[in-house]
């Protein structure tokens, strides 16, 4: 039996998305086996939105996509947290403005009630003799009693100081590739991916980053820090990504699938989004 397709015509590309979803929803209501079920699109670039609305409505959903690494927020804090070092390397406090951003960085596990803390502190203070935040962290067991509410995690905020000083101290002795090495053990942020829920994807993001690193060390073994974070300025610059494929499989999920991947396979439902 030959089943003509229904062509649907929609005011603009986010309500041609929205009305997959929604006739997805419908069928995902009547207990429709959702893994008979496709959509086909064009690109992997055009899958996002998409994505974002099933999460949203609860719909299970297979996919591969490819991801640009330098967009997500654990590769964003690792490199504020580079740019950081290498400001105060370069000029002491030079990095100041980046610092109350960095201290938000999950990894470095920084509780924000402290975070707010300090900056009352701050706030207290004359503008003329208002301290650095960095000086304020290196001594705060010393100023802890000068503040208006409690701090939560005292220690981590002193294991933050130690560190950040240790880096700056290594800055100049070690390569672009030992120094991430010791951002990595050093700072938490190995820790913090293995114990994270999603493991193995972080591990492939930090993986797919380092081995970046590794590469642009080898072909400029005369590679510093600074020369590092100009290239990924550069790439961003020129729209250029670094990507790595994510895959999520779900039981019973609708495929999400290019034209291309989806040759030679065959399903009861399928949307093709022109988007």
């Amino acid at each position: 039996m030959t089943v003509k397709p229904l062509l649907v015509q929609y005011p603009n590309r986010f309500q041609e998305t929205l009305g997959i979803v929604q006739a997805i929803e419908k069928l995902h209501a009547q207990s429709f086996a959702l893994e008979e079920v496709a959509v086909l699109f064009a690109q992997h670039r055009q899958v996002n939105s998409l994505v974002n609305l099933l999460e949203k409505k609860g719909i299970p959903y297979n996919v591969k996509q490819r991801v640009n690494i330098l967009e997500l927020p654990l590769i964003r804090n690792t490199r504020l947290l580079l740019e950081y070092i290498a400001a105060e390397y370069k000029q002491p406090y030079s990095g100041e403005h980046l610092l109350f951003q960095l201290l938000h960085a999950d990894f470095l596990q920084f509780d924000p009630r402290d975070i707010a803390t300090i900056a009352q502190y701050h706030a207290k203070s004359e503008r003329e003799n208002r301290p650095f935040w960095r000086n304020t962290i290196e001594r705060i067991e010393e100023l802890y009693p000068q503040f208006s509410y409690p701090l939560y995690k005292l220690p981590v905020i002193q294991q933050f100081a130690n560190f950040i000083n240790l880096l700056i101290a290594d800055y100049r002795n070690l390569s672009v590739v030992m120094l991430f090495e010791r951002v990595v053990n050093r700072s938490g942020l190995l820790k913090f991916i293995l114990a994270h829920e999603e493991k193995a994807w972080h591990t492939q993001i930090l993986s797919t980053f380092f081995n970046f690193i590794q590469e642009e060390a080898y072909r400029n073994p005369k590679l510093n820090l600074q020369d590092l974070l100009k290239t990924f300025k550069n790439m961003e610059d020129n729209r250029l990504r670094l990507e790595i494929n994510k895959t999520i499989v779900a039981a019973q999920g609708v495929n999400l699938l290019t034209a291309h991947s989806a040759k030679g396979l065959e399903f009861e439902k399928v949307f093709y989004s022109t988007v």
